[in-house]
């Protein structure tokens, strides 16, 4: 469970995200997103204020990670313990682009809800 720390108020409901222990959390410069990591490799970015799931990422080799924000807010960097460095841009933008990219036209309805959840859907090229 996710309790608001000033009022002991819960905000949000207990989410599995990882699968074992969580290995870290950490919140951005203006607290505004939540990174954390878990010992399968994944790390989940939630929206600091709601606790709402806003993606998740998994490292090549699922080993143990530890993810922290840069000083621009929105880039996590994530140190896996098979000794890879990986970026990743947190940026919704960033995300649809790269799946205009990767999909070479724009996502379908089902597709857009898939990757992008309860958001409202738009054209991602």
């Amino acid at each position: 469970m996710i309790v608001d720390s000033d009022t002991g108020v819960a905000v949000a409901p207990p989410q599995l995200v990882h699968q074992g222990f969580t290995n870290g959390l950490a919140f951005s410069a203006d607290s505004r997103l939540l990174v954390s990591s878990g010992w399968e490799g994944g790390v989940s970015l939630f929206d600091g204020t709601t606790a709402a799931l806003l993606g998740s990422v998994l490292t090549p080799n699922q080993q143990i990670v530890t993810a922290d924000f840069l000083a621009d807010g929105h880039t996590v960097m994530i140190a896996a313990y098979d000794d890879g460095i990986y970026r990743w841009d947190t940026r919704l933008e960033h995300a649809i682009e790269t799946a205009c990219r990767m999909a070479g036209r724009d996502l379908t309805a089902a597709e857009w809800r898939e990757n992008f959840g309860d958001r409202p859907y738009q054209k991602t090229c």
